[in-house]
């Protein structure tokens, strides 16, 4: 469950502001490389049997990330919004938004497999934030394609245990007055999924118990129950601990979740 602190939309957004120098560098790069001046959706788009790898490689940064947002979207308090998950080459795994907004986005072409990249897109949010390695904001009149002038993204790189960048993160909002609380949004998802990410690095190195549970309750445990706890922390509801383990959820101990 995410928490949501108090200054949720207090951000300063100049400091994710691209550099002036930075987006003219990206405008002469797309200009010099044949992407067209009106640019009207983006020219890259995965077919399936291409982007059918890129899922399956990427498939515990899909589930943390949808585990992370699905309920933010099914809340209802977010129908304005698109939220991207990219893999490190800028291919759209996922989009999480409203219904009406998925089907918009299939006849405007955002969809998984689309390629945010500049020769794809021309300059955008997810390309920047991969050339900077950071987040960063573009409002509506910064973007290169037509599609993208009447909304304002955010985009933030995600990192492995070890700090390579497993993918990046967008939230689009056509309304420029949320530019703050769509920054501490991204930066709320993406610290978060980093946390879970080292979470399961841990776990499949056997250092768990040692980074992610208290000293003294690790020595109070049977290794039964330590395997128990460990397995919660992996979010699995009680019905998928006692068929992993071969126990009842009476012998869990927990009311039975689903």
């Amino acid at each position: 469950m995410l928490i949501f602190p108090d200054n949720v939309a207090q951000e300063n957004h100049l400091e994710y502001c691209c550099p002036h120098w930075e987006l003219e560098n990206s405008y002469a790069f797309c200009r010099r490389t044949g992407v067209p001046v009106e640019l009207e959706k983006p020219q890259i788009i995965l077919p399936g049997k291409k982007l059918a790898p890129k899922l399956k490689s990427n498939i515990q940064l899909l589930n943390i990330l949808s585990g992370l947002i699905n309920p933010i979207i099914q809340s209802g308090i977010e129908n304005n919004c698109f939220f991207i998950l990219c893999d490190q080459h800028l291919a759209a795994l996922r989009i999480f938004s409203s219904a009406k907004n998925i089907e918009a986005g299939l006849r405007t072409g955002i969809v998984p497999g689309t390629v945010f990249t500049e020769k794809s897109c021309g300059t955008n949010a997810l390309s920047l934030s991969r050339k900077l390695g950071r987040i960063v904001t573009i409002p509506g009149d910064q973007h290169y394609c037509i599609l993208f002038k009447t909304i304002f993204c955010v985009a933030g790189p995600i990192a492995g245990p070890d700090g390579n960048m497993l993918g990046y993160l967008n939230i689009s909002r056509p309304n420029r007055k949320e530019i703050d609380s769509s920054i501490a949004l991204v930066k709320i998802l993406i610290n978060a999924a980093e946390k879970e990410i080292l979470f399961y690095d841990c776990f499949s190195t056997g250092l768990h118990a040692q980074v992610f549970l208290p000293p003294e309750l690790v020595r109070r445990l049977t290794p039964r129950e330590l395997e128990i706890c460990l397995l919660l922390l992996k979010r699995l509801s009680s019905k998928e601990i006692s068929s992993q383990l071969h126990l009842s959820t009476f012998v869990i101990g927990l009311p039975y979740m689903g």
